[in-house]
């Protein structure tokens, strides 16, 4: 198994697959109607640029990936991102969750990144688990958040210090960190 850097063109179709049981049988996604593969690459492509985007691969397949994008497009916010991770069932529970998650922390740290942000769909346990377990802690929840399947949806946000918040910012974000290669995992 490997983690790496999103490749757009060559990990877009098996990260949908990944991702479309949780828009379509659950509520841990918003999202009403699975992204095509374009969308994906769309997505991967922006999310690369600006802040990271990781896969997890095993036997030349996506079976995870997680990434870091803009929270609030107001200046003041330019050091906090809100993160996102999606691992196929059926690998769940294996310690994943945590090294792909270290792994993007690491390299957003290293951009000049200094909080990250997550938003979970609640009740979630498992999610809440891993988020805890990477150091987030919960500082709110807003009920009657979002409609979907028939209900409507209360989500929870939490939150991690990557940085030093007792010093000044950077004055800019840095380019992205890349990984330097591919962490193999036993």
């Amino acid at each position: 198994m490997l983690i790496r850097e999103a490749d757009p063109d060559r990990d877009a179709a098996d990260a949908v697959a990944v991702y479309a049981p949780f828009v379509t049988d659950s509520v841990t996604s918003f999202e009403e109607q699975v992204p095509s593969e374009a969308e994906f690459r769309r997505r991967m492509s922006i999310h690369r640029r600006t802040h990271a985007y990781l896969v997890a691969e095993d036997d030349g397949h996506v079976i995870g990936f997680s990434y870091a994008g803009s929270f609030r497009e107001r200046r003041a916010y330019q050091w906090t991102c809100e993160t996102s991770i999606y691992i196929a069932p059926t690998h769940h529970r294996r310690g994943l969750g945590r090294l792909l998650y270290g792994t993007l922390f690491d390299l957003l740290a290293q951009r000049g990144y200094r909080t990250l942000m997550a938003c979970i769909t609640v009740p979630n346990p498992a999610s809440i688990s891993l988020h805890e377990a990477c150091g987030f802690t919960l500082v709110g929840s807003f009920p009657y958040n979002g409609f979907k399947a028939g209900e409507w949806r209360e989500v929870a946000w939490l939150t991690r210090q990557i940085g030093d918040s007792d010093s000044e910012p950077p004055r800019l974000i840095g380019p992205p960190a890349r990984l330097p290669q591919p962490i193999t995992v036993p």
